[in-house]
């Protein structure tokens, strides 16, 4: 019985990766942030990022060329897809929620759509200047 919105959970990554974040301490955090192993999930699984304790560590690039890292965690599965992200760079954190496996890939060629969305989403805040 636990709902959650695309808000919550965007709260939720806000509050567990950002610096100075509420819902754990700040060694928690950096042990969270200093689990991610070397080694990187294969792209022939969709995926491009390398894991720590129950998260997700990915490069992502924006449209002027910059490249921003994001801690979150990609879900998904029977019917559904979902991803969550926070940047510490754009101090930003996003998250995407749909009651759909998502397998139309449109202009997201060679990349998850997820992850597409999300680079559009951290590009256009980016260049709106709004940080």
């Amino acid at each position: 019985g636990i709902i959650s919105l695309p808000e919550n959970v965007a709260r939720w990554a806000y509050e567990l990766y950002r610096p100075n974040g509420t819902v754990v301490s700040q060694s928690v955090r950096d042990q969270l942030l200093n689990s991610f192993s070397g080694t990187r999930v294969p792209s022939w699984a969709g995926l491009d990022e390398t894991y720590g304790y129950f998260a997700a560590k990915r490069s992502f690039e924006l449209a002027d060329s910059t490249i921003i890292t994001a801690y979150g965690h990609p879900g998904g599965g029977g019917g559904y897809v979902s991803l969550l992200r926070y940047s510490p760079e754009l101090d930003l954190s996003i998250s995407i929620l749909a009651n759909s496996e998502m397998s139309f890939k449109g202009s997201c060629t060679g990349e998850k759509p997820t992850n597409c969305m999300a680079s559009a989403i951290f590009s256009a805040y980016s260049a709106s200047g709004d940080r």
